[in-house]
């Protein structure tokens, strides 16, 4: 088999952006946020694919940030923004389960959760450029705004007594995390999303000690999971979606190893 060229550019931009986003929310210990909405990601698919059909990414994005700011709703009820997002996530799973099955033939779950096994979805162009532009606009979200999100992570109380306006920078970053999660589950799945979003940033934080390395490493790391998953996935059996998640939770066991032998003397 050959390498897919154009495939190994879309998962290295996905894994660019992904690896971004998630080392922020690492930050603002939001992970299992991310977690939850690639969950709840799922049934915004399903239900827009249903009732959507000629409108499926739009209506699925909109979904998505309904859903995201219906955490937030709930946790004023249970007050537990994690058992919060958990009764989403796994509600949202249970229903769109449901309605696959409810509507057999007409939602491929599978694809959805584990990815397609040819590789990325297939998408329109359109489609791609939404994408394309949605990742541009979350990265430069993150360059413009940095030291405010370094901030704000840390401390919120300091953040609005320096002026910044963190209910914003909040509603602006969280929205543009749900919309990008929502485009990654229906070219890539649930389960690459997930593994994108979490173990790079999980392995920068093993090796990196200041923000500004912190989100050059866990980009670094994402992408060099694409490429080399990409690289598996082409001469091997396994999925794009196996072999990129597994290549991610290898480099993270190999950095930890090498900083628990400390042969990284001090962190980056």
């Amino acid at each position: 088999m050959t390498i897919d060229f154009v495939t190994c550019v879309k998962c290295c931009v996905l894994g660019c952006v992904l690896g971004c986003l998630g080392i922020v929310s690492f930050w603002k210990k939001a992970t299992y946020l991310s977690d939850g909405l690639s969950h709840a990601g799922v049934l915004s698919v399903v239900i827009a694919s249903l009732y959507c059909a000629n409108k499926v990414l739009p209506a699925s994005a909109v979904i998505s940030v309904f859903v995201m700011w219906g955490i937030y709703l709930l946790k004023k009820v249970v007050n537990n923004m994690y058992v919060s997002t958990n009764i989403v996530s796994t509600v949202s799973v249970a229903l769109a389960l449901a309605l696959s099955q409810i509507f057999e033939g007409k939602v491929d779950i599978s694809n959805l959760v584990f990815g397609c096994t040819c590789g990325m979805t297939l998408i329109g162009k359109s489609n791609l450029y939404y994408g394309l532009s949605l990742a541009i606009a979350s990265m430069c979200f993150v360059y413009v705004f940095f030291r405010q999100l370094v901030l704000m992570a840390f401390s919120k109380d300091l953040a609005k007594i320096s002026g910044i306006r963190v209910g914003l920078l909040d509603i602006v970053f969280f929205t543009l995390l749900a919309l990008v999660i929502n485009f990654s589950i229906q070219s890539s799945g649930m389960l690459l999303t997930t593994a994108l979003l979490l173990m790079p940033s999980a392995t920068a934080n093993i090796v990196c000690k200041g923000p500004y390395m912190s989100v050059i490493v866990s980009i670094a790391i994402a992408i060099s999971s694409c490429f080399l998953g990409v690289i598996v996935s082409s001469y091997t059996c396994f999925s794009l979606t196996v072999s990129i998640t597994l290549t991610s939770f290898v480099l993270l066991l190999t950095l930890y190893t090498f900083s628990y032998f400390k042969i990284f003397h001090q962190k980056i």
